[in-house]
């Protein structure tokens, strides 16, 4: 038998590392509903098993926050939250800010702190509001608008989740002095679907933040009496703001610009769209790089033959697979499509010492495809997908259709799928991000589907 000290560390190791996992996971394009409710049993088993040690749980934390790894402050921060000790509360705090160790980069520091508002939400869920009230009450009341940020950002996730009937001071959100927190609340009141806000929300258009301004024109384009003047605003700020979102949310900037990028399709007309991906394929690898998504998410036939003559580019050939796979729901990931990827070129970290790039290879869970033979297969099928009409797996994006990928496509088509319908309905967009038990509440589902049963149902048109 382990002796229990070995098993706490067992179980403190694989919530760190599966919160990391699911972090990632949320936007992954390999990952489904599905996958997601088992990576929330895993991570909620072991939080579980923590939870048992009590103090013996939160004193192996200590010694880990030294190193300053997102997943041991989630981990910590949840044991110091649902104690409802200020003191530990401020031993976390203390650590990420860097008045304890080492100095810390800033957008390190916001990246840690994603991690602590993912243990607010998380306590919050898990043991109820009560045990939040004094890690609250000491970030609202700090002095520190970095930190007042993340108490806002758990009640705007409490918010979301209901929205209808919830009662929170989003006016004092929106005149916040912190233009993160006006950012965050702009663009809340977007994905709410709070047709009573949108006045309010319409006052932040001179804001002095180029963020903030975004934000509020990502929310006038969802809800408001004008969308395209919104969305034309907003692509005209989209390509500023990028390193600024990069600063100001580390991480979870390229989600957020992401999303905006996504929603333009939702609100532009089809032939504007296409004019905007003609005008960023001819500029910047980050741009044609967009180009190339954003026809994916267009999803008109148009787009196909040139995404078909990308497919052999070492730099855009993932990304131009997915966006076809995203159109026709042809899976380019098995045979006799897939391909070895190109010879001579490195795709992410290597083992080499003097090389500098250390980035993560972006595209590593997309399939490479052999171009010749999806060219075969589109000429024989073209003709199942008409000029001018937006498609998503293969089917025209009607509400039945969207419906039942947000209930089986894997994680991006979900996104995508979840924006259009709140968009058609008028209604708050689903939070694929969130915890599983709610969003199976959410979407009715007691159970998910295998994942042959996934693609089946899939490929039918969810049995249209």
């Amino acid at each position: 038998m382990q002796h229990p000290s070995v098993v706490l560390d067992q179980h403190l190791l694989a919530a760190a590392v599966l919160w990391q996992r699911r972090q990632r996971a949320v936007a992954a394009p390999h990952f489904s509903l599905r996958d997601l409710v088992t990576l929330d049993g895993q991570l909620d088993a072991n939080l579980a098993g923590v939870r048992l040690a009590g103090q013996a749980a939160w004193e192996a934390c200590l010694p880990q926050l030294k190193w300053r790894d997102s997943g041991d402050v989630f981990v910590a921060a949840g044991l110091a939250i649902e104690s409802q000790d200020a003191d530990r509360v401020m031993t976390v705090l203390r650590a990420i800010d860097g008045t304890t160790s080492r100095p810390i980069d800033e957008v390190d520091r916001r990246a840690l702190r994603t991690a602590v508002v993912s243990a607010l939400i998380a306590c919050g869920r898990d043991l109820g509001k009560t045990h939040l009230e004094p890690a609250i009450e000491l970030l609202q009341s700090s002095a520190d608008p970095f930190w007042r940020f993340a108490a806002v950002a758990w009640q705007v996730d409490a918010w979301l989740r209901c929205s209808a009937s919830s009662q929170h001071n989003w006016q004092a959100w929106l005149g916040d002095p912190d233009p993160d927190v006006r950012f965050l609340s702009a663009r809340a009141i977007g994905l709410a679907a709070r047709g009573d806000a949108l006045e309010a929300v319409k006052e932040l258009q001179e804001d002095t933040s180029l963020s903030v301004q975004a934000a509020v024109q990502y929310t006038l384009m969802l809800r408001g009496d004008d969308p395209q003047t919104a969305a034309r605003r907003l692509q005209s700020q989209l390509l500023e703001i990028e390193a600024i979102l990069a600063t100001d949310f580390g991480t979870t900037s390229t989600e957020l610009l992401d999303d905006f990028w996504r929603s333009l399709c939702v609100a532009l007309p089809i032939a504007e769209t296409q004019t905007l991906i003609r005008q960023l394929s001819q500029g910047s690898e980050r741009e044609q790089r967009l180009a190339v998504q954003l026809g994916g998410e267009l999803g008109i036939r148009e787009s196909l033959p040139w995404m078909v003559e990308l497919l052999a580019s070492p730099t855009y050939g993932r990304v131009a697979a997915e966006a076809f796979s995203r159109i026709t729901g042809l899976r380019l990931d098995q045979a006799p499509f897939e391909a070895e990827p190109p010879v001579g070129h490195e795709f992410g970290p290597n083992d080499d010492p003097d090389d500098e790039d250390v980035a993560l290879d972006a595209d590593e869970h997309l399939p490479w495809a052999v171009g010749s033979v999806v060219a075969d297969w589109f000429m024989k099928h073209a003709q199942q997908f008409e000029r001018g009409v937006r498609y998503l797996l293969g089917y025209p994006m009607d509400i039945a259709w969207l419906s039942s990928v947000l209930k089986l496509g894997r994680q991006r088509e979900r996104r995508a799928a979840a924006v259009e319908i709140a968009v058609r309905r008028n209604t708050p967009v689903l939070d694929v991000a969130s915890h599983t038990s709610w969003q199976l509440a959410q979407l009715d589902m007691q159970r998910t589907v295998s994942e042959e049963e996934r693609c089946d149902l899939l490929a039918a048109g969810a049995m249209k």
